[in-house]
């Protein structure tokens, strides 16, 4: 997905986070949310029935559209070579209290040097992502992990990063043995100032590449 913010790296600065961390069995809930998807962000149906792109495209498709908007039909085979029409199933549910959030339906998961990043994406309207970091291989202690979030404000302003305060994160050993994470949590995070403090409630459904 586009505007996907790729920080999968260990933050030395970032604090432990104060959170209870269950490794359960298996996570009650409802996952369907996974058989939702959505394009790419920036395409959409037009009125001609076409797929097409509108915001941040290839510049290479201007060309093959008339003044209205619509394709040329000799120019559709080419035009899908530069716009991706994949169906992306979400990954993500879920509601946050946080700076620059409308929403968000994904998120991704990897291991780097040994620990487990897990990260929701960035939009064209929402600036604020939620981390998950973890060694595997260690007790699941409050010390183990870290938890935060990074806003990139559309203003000319440095990266800010908000440490967890409290809260819970409940992860599946069934579903992480088979390489996928399965996790609901339920957040507090740092604010700025004397700002009301930030939340992040919600459930994530992805494999872990």
């Amino acid at each position: 997905m586009k505007f996907i913010l790729f920080l999968f790296s260990v933050l030395p600065f970032i604090g432990i986070s104060q959170v209870d961390f269950t490794w359960a069995d298996s996570v009650e809930g409802d996952f369907s949310f996974i058989e939702n998807w959505d394009y790419e962000e920036g395409i959409y149906v037009n009125k001609w029935g076409q797929l097409s792109c509108d915001g941040f495209c290839p510049i290479e498709i201007d060309r093959m559209k008339d003044d209205q908007g619509r394709i040329y039909d000799d120019s559709l085979t080419a035009f899908y070579s530069y716009v991706d029409t994949t169906h992306h199933h979400y990954t993500h549910e879920g509601t946050a209290k946080s700076y620059g959030f409308e929403e968000c339906h994904y998120a991704s998961a990897k291991v780097l040097l040994g620990k487990v990043h897990i990260q929701t994406h960035v939009n064209m309207s929402t600036h604020t992502s939620l981390h998950i970091v973890f060694d595997p291989n260690e007790a699941f202690e409050k010390r183990t992990f870290k938890i935060y979030l990074i806003y990139n404000s559309i203003r000319n302003v440095p990266r800010q990063y908000f440490i967890a305060l409290n809260g819970n994160v409940e992860i599946s050993k069934k579903k992480f043995d088979e390489g996928i994470i399965q996790m609901k949590f339920d957040l507090v995070f740092q604010s700025e100032g004397e700002d009301e403090l930030q939340s992040w409630e919600g459930k994530i459904l992805t494999r872990l590449d």
